[in-house]
Order: structure tokens, then C-alpha cells, then sequence
């Protein structure tokens, strides 16, 4: 038996409908829908991801030490395997769930930063002109960017005070308070992973000035493709490894087989070239996710004592 013209047009808003749903509850499925080009099904780092984004929002990355939820999160990915483009959908449908977050970005310059923030701000309320797909407005209907303060650094949704800033670590924070904070790739280049005192920096700019723009409970976010054991990720893993859950993945999983985290976006045989004409050092740090300091370090820690009470008995 055939369907009817009127049963088949039901047959496909039923199940667009379905998505929709779906889309409000899921983070992976929102992202599919959004972009579905580039979030593939093959690509399964960007499901871990957007899955690890989610379990973090929800409070259901359970730290098995404390058995309480994660509030701060480490992202290491290679260069251009979509990190801080998962993140900035990441903000769009955090604000589609709750209205009243507030999010600040800081990146390593202005520019970067105003990147991220129209990223999030011109997704939010884009309507689809075909009534069969699927758009932003329809999934979150009643989320919308005040157009009256809506500049591409600071902005806010209709009905609530300031819910977005972006910045960096040279720029003003004054006066803003965020529930969600998220730092994106401060180190930009080699020179600066190599520089004690632009770590040292960032360092400080993390711990005298971020922190006090966090709310109760806020949640952090920190992204970067690794370079130092000194950088940002590495001081804070360092110093609180039991406060922060670190995604870390490189872009090969296994030389011996050519196995690639995702293929498409670097094939064996790139990821061979590169590793023939890139720096050891630089390689293992921006695609395996090694730190500098770390890659063949003959030992990993050195053992030290206050006094000459404390050290043990050496037969040499």
C-alpha cells in the first residue's frame, strides 16, 4: 500500500522533528546538524569530543579519585583537528539550554578572540530558508542575540545581561563574571614555547587575573595543542592533577600500523612527511600531544631532600 502525498510530507517532519528533539538533548547530534560536513561519522575524535564537552556540562565526568564531577576540562588535539570550532558549537548550545550562562573566551590575541566569539554570535538564531532542514532557531527557538548589544567581542542574549566575552590576556576583563570559562590556544609558535617568560606570563595572567572572573562553580575549559611541559595545560595538570580531567589525543595512534586518529584530516603518509622535515622536539609536541621538555628525557622526575637526615643510604 502507497502512502498518500500528505503521509509522506508527515512521514519526513515526524522524523526532522525527531532530530530536532535530539538535537536539544544531544551535543554530538546538534554539531552533526549544524555542520554535517564536517562532523562526520568517521571522524570519531570529534565525537569523544563533543561527547567529553557534554558529560563535563551535565556533571557526569566523574573524577574516580573523589567521585565527584569534573569542573575543569584539558583539550590537547593536533592543529586543525576542530577543537576550538567543537568548542565555539559547544557555547552556541550551552546558551540554547540555559539562557542565563555566561561565557567568557581568551585567546592569544584580539583578533583570535573576536574569531572565536562571531563564530558563536552568528550562529545563534540563523533560521533555515528550506522548511524541510534544520537551523539553530529551530532547535533553540527562544534563544536570540540582543541586537541593540551585540558588538563582536561582548555581547548578550534577548532577556539577560552580558552572556559573552570574548578577549586575551592583554585585554579588559573588568567588571565581567562568567559561569562557563574557556582559554583557547595561548601559545602561538615555538619562539613563545621556548620563552620562560611569556609562559611565566600567561601563568600569571591564569592565576591573578582569570580566576577572579569565575562564579561559584564555574566550569573551565582550557584548549591547546601542547608545546611545553611549562605551558598553561602543563602547569595546571602539574599542580592539580587531580582537579582537572585531561582529552589529550594525538594525531597518530599507532606508527607500526599507520593507524591515524582521522585519516581525512591527516593521512600516514603526511603525518610521515612531516615527522621527515619538522623539528623532533616541535613534531611530538604539536602532533603527538609530547611535550618539548618530555620527548626522550632519560629521567622523569628526580627524587629531593630538605636535610641530610633525610637522604637515604647510597652503597656509592
Amino acid at each position: 500500500m502507497s502512502l498518500t502525498k500528505e503521509e509522506k510530507l508527515k512521514l519526513v517532519y515526524a522524523k526532522r522533528e525527531k532530530k530536532i528533539r535530539l538535537a536539544r538533548s544531544n551535543f554530538y547530534e546538534y554539531c552533526k546538524i549544524i555542520n554535517p560536513t564536517f562532523f562526520k561519522p568517521n571522524r570519531t575524535h570529534l565525537k569523544t569530543l563533543c561527547d567529553t564537552l557534554q558529560a563535563l556540562y551535565e556533571g557526569n565526568l566523574i573524577n574516580p579519585n573523589t567521585n565527584k564531577p569534573y569542573k575543569n576540562l584539558t583539550i590537547s588535539l593536533p592543529a586543525g583537528f576542530g577543537k576550538s570550532y567543537t568548542t565555539s558549537l559547544f557555547s552556541q548550545w550551552v546558551f540554547g539550554k540555559k539562557i542565563t550562562e555566561q561565557i567568557i573566551t581568551v585567546s592569544y590575541n584580539e583578533i583570535m578572540s573576536s574569531k572565536f566569539s562571531r563564530t558563536v554570535r552568528d550562529g545563534i538564531g540563523v533560521e533555515s530558508a528550506n522548511p524541510l532542514e534544520i537551523g539553530y532557531a529551530d532547535i533553540f527557538p527562544n534563544t536570540k542575540i540582543n541586537q541593540r548589544d551585540s558588538s563582536k567581542q561582548n555581547w548578550s542574549l534577548e532577556g539577560h545581561y552580558m552572556n559573552y566575552l570574548a578577549t586575551s590576556p592583554n585585554g579588559s576583563m573588568t567588571g565581567q563574571r562568567c559561569s562557563i570559562a574557556i582559554i583557547d590556544d595561548l601559545v602561538k609558535n615555538a619562539y613563545e614555547a621556548f620563552n620562560d617568560r611569556i609562559l611565566e606570563e600567561h601563568w600569571e595572567f591564569y592565576t591573578d587575573t582569570f580566576l577572579s572572573r569565575l562564579l561559584e562553580g564555574a566550569l573551565q575549559i582550557v584548549i591547546a595543542t601542547r608545546w611545553s611541559t611549562k605551558d598553561l595545560i602543563g602547569k595546571l595538570i602539574s599542580q592539580y592533577p587531580d582537579e582537572w580531567y585531561e582529552l589529550k589525543l594525538p594525531a597518530c595512534l599507532n606508527e607500526e600500523t599507520g593507524e591515524m586518529l582521522c585519516d581525512e584530516l591527516m593521512s600516514y603518509e603526511r603525518y610521515c612527511r612531516l615527522k621527515e622535515l619538522t623539528s623532533e622536539e616541535i613534531f611530538s609536541a604539536n602532533w603527538q600531544q609530547i611535550p618539548i621538555e618530555a620527548k626522550g628525557r632519560l629521567y622523569q622526575s628526580f627524587n629531593t631532600y630538605d636535610t641530610k637526615e633525610d637522604l637515604p643510604e647510597f652503597d656509592k
